[in-house]
């Protein structure tokens, strides 16, 4: 369910951060690989075997916390031994992408795997599929579905749970995710639905899965150097862009020739009139949170940061997140005494 809005690897460097991760990873004993053969955390893969991750950035949190049902995982893809048997992952960003399993493991700090109770043959005939699907030009095109909806039988657009859904149902196999009961409304879903038109109790997430007794889980993995305060930091990150939401701060918008470029990009690839200010404000979400991290970790490097997972934590980054509040947010409505809101100036008969 997380694009890549955001990312670990400074791609400015060419690749080599990438290179340099995924060699990490072998060497730490993460994934073994052989031709035909593979291991993740010391589990043997399997065709069809399905991994679950989390990644360190607040659309991670959002998706994972606010989605049904809520839970630790935001994202979902599902490995694969391609026609020369190498050890791939295919799952949706923007679009529908094939992972080396070496490097998939890099922008992550939490990852679990699952395997079906599948048969022989429905495990075959699901490699198959599979394996068709990484070299189907039509499916590799397809766009993102930003409102994240499990169509059966659409193609065109998906996101990633609805994406390997879709990959069971062409195999005539029970789809692994599925949405659970409604969660108590918040803030934050009743801003997103109003203003996007996501309805995020309708939003199935990657967690959904561990609610299927057809599924086992093999394995679960968390990076060593994510610790419980780099949790911490993201959470109040997310405590502080819902205040600020509670206070009628809305994103900053695109200026009147960037929004005409961009709704009309993605007009012609089928998106409704949302969908531009909803990718707009995915990407500012995360460009805020990656700018606050930053300060804080400056805090840290100078030996000024207060003792971790602390109230004084939270309260310096509540002061970062203040700092640069009116670089990214601009309050567009009043709160009403009855805690409802209403646009600037409507209150008063403007």
């Amino acid at each position: 369910m997380e694009q890549s809005m955001t990312r670990l690897v400074d791609t400015r460097l060419g690749g080599l951060a990438s290179r340099l991760a995924a060699f990490y990873l072998i060497l730490a004993g993460l994934t073994m690989t052989v031709a035909g053969q593979a291991e993740f955390n010391g589990v043997q893969l399997q065709d069809g075997d399905v991994f679950l991750t989390q990644g360190p950035s607040i659309l991670s949190e959002i998706y994972a916390r606010y989605g049904n049902p809520p839970g630790n995982y935001s994202h979902a893809g599902v490995f694969f031994y391609d026609p020369q048997g190498h050890p791939k992952i295919m799952h949706v960003h923007t679009s529908p992408s094939i992972s080396d399993l070496r490097s998939f493991p890099q922008d992550y700090w939490r990852i679990a795997v699952l395997r079906g109770k599948l048969d022989e043959a429905q495990r075959r005939r699901l490699g198959e599929t599979l394996r068709a699907w990484s070299q189907d030009t039509a499916i590799l095109k397809a766009t993102f579905d930003y409102k994240m909806e499990d169509v059966p039988g659409r193609r065109d657009q998906f996101y990633c749970i609805g994406f390997l859904n879709e990959i069971w149902r062409s195999c005539d196999l029970q789809p692994p995710f599925a949405l659970g009961e409604k969660n108590e409304p918040t803030i934050i879903k009743s801003f997103v639905k109003q203003e996007f038109g996501i309805d995020l109790d309708n939003v199935t997430t990657a967690s959904s899965i561990l609610q299927n007794p057809e599924f086992s889980l093999l394995t679960e993995w968390h990076d060593p150097s994510w610790s419980a305060h780099g949790q911490f930091l993201l959470e109040q990150v997310l405590a502080t862009m819902e205040s600020y939401v509670e206070e009628g701060y809305y994103g900053r918008g695109m200026g009147p020739l960037q929004g005409w470029i961009i709704r009309t990009a993605l007009r012609r690839k089928g998106y409704g009139a949302n969908a531009a200010q909803a990718l707009r404000m995915m990407n500012q979400a995360s460009a805020f949170h990656q700018k606050v991290y930053g300060r804080y970790r400056l805090f840290e490097r100078r030996g000024q940061a207060p003792e971790p997972c602390s109230e004084d934590a939270a309260a310096l980054i509540r002061r970062i997140c203040d700092y640069y509040r009116d670089d990214y947010f601009e309050k567009t409505r009043e709160v009403l005494p009855d805690g409802t809101q209403c646009p600037v100036g409507a209150a008063a008969g403007q």
